[in-house]
């Protein structure tokens, strides 16, 4: 979450910047390696989150092992 790209995500927002927008929403679910298709639609929860929490959230899913989070993030076919 450190990272020199993490910075440059939309637009290089501060990190602490809430209702980024779902175009923004949409960068972070690509950034963590999740497919733009499977993106969740950007909500009331996403919009009151900062960038910061936005790209923990997103990293998470991208992570966890679970069949529901693999197949949310990277569709059907994701290997478990």
């Amino acid at each position: 979450l450190q990272s020199a790209t993490a910075a440059g995500l939309c637009g290089g927002a501060d990190r602490s910047a809430t209702a980024v927008g779902e175009s923004c929403w949409r960068e972070i679910w690509t950034h963590v390696g999740c497919r733009e298709a499977s993106a969740p639609p950007y909500e009331d929860w996403h919009q009151a989150q900062s960038l910061e929490v936005l790209i923990s959230d997103a990293a998470q899913w991208a992570s966890l092992p679970s069949e529901k989070h693999r197949t949310a993030c990277y569709g059907e076919n994701a290997e478990l």
